[in-house]
């Protein structure tokens, strides 16, 4: 029988760390659901949900710490998707802004810092004359946790997004 718990890592970042530890986890039999990294001043915290044979969970969380010793491990029970969606809002939102190289990255970057869930995200580019420059438009599909309603999710993206303005539809 397979258990599902989530591994919080931290420690010095090191080039090449993230793929160094994805692989240790796989060759152990750990299944890789989710993760997110967060990168600050030569330091990373990784959070990562994992499936793993329960049997195996023992001998797992004793050879990852011998394995990278320089790093600090913590190991908790895993929210189900159903228990971490249950008060959620969803919403679609327009977010509209100059385009630039990147932009694309930048925005969903944005809404994965504001713990939204991207359902779906089309975007578009379009010249506008009367500007004399090229708008970048993306249409979002998100999910918010419950304590988020469609303003602050707005005023939270264009605070984070320069020149941003965002619609709530």
């Amino acid at each position: 029988m397979k258990t599902v718990f989530v591994i919080t890592i931290h420690g010095a970042d090191k080039r090449g760390r993230i793929e160094t530890l994805v692989e240790a986890l796989r060759q152990q039999g750990a299944a890789v659901l989710s993760s997110k990294v967060m990168r600050l001043d030569g330091q990373m915290s990784a959070l990562c949900k994992v499936a793993l044979a329960e049997k195996k969970k023992e001998s797992f969380v004793a050879e990852l710490s011998g394995k990278f010793c320089d790093l600090q491990f913590s190991y908790g029970p895993a929210i189900t998707d159903n228990e971490n969606t249950h008060h959620a809002n969803r919403m679609n939102l327009v977010v509209d802004c100059t385009n630039h190289a990147g932009i694309q990255d930048e925005v969903y970057e944005v809404l994965e810092r504001l713990m939204l869930k991207v359902e779906s995200m089309e975007c578009s580019r379009c010249r506008v004359a009367g500007l004399g420059e090229t708008v970048f438009s993306a249409r979002c599909a998100v999910i918010a946790p419950g304590h988020l309603d469609g303003e602050a999710v707005a005023g939270e993206i264009e605070a984070l997004t320069a020149g941003a303005r965002v619609n709530v539809v």
